[in-house]
């Protein structure tokens, strides 16, 4: 199993990916749309357990994700 970490802000986020021993993955400045976050999946075949910043903008990363397959 990975984990991704989202520091999320307004226009864009940027999302961190471990695997299980905490060794990075991949990390990037995404926009924050689902066409960019697909992209930064592309390729990742196990699941992902995700977190994300709290703040009052959040939960349009929280809606985002919550339609993809992670």
């Amino acid at each position: 199993m990975d984990y991704m970490g989202i520091d999320h802000h307004k226009q864009y986020s940027h999302l961190t990916l471990v695997d299980e021993r905490r060794k990075e993955i991949k990390s990037d400045r995404v926009e924050n749309f689902r066409r960019e976050v697909e992209a930064f999946l592309k390729g990742v075949e196990y699941k992902i357990v995700v977190a994300i910043e709290a703040g009052r903008s959040c939960y349009t990363m929280v809606d985002l994700i919550k339609g993809l397959r992670v």
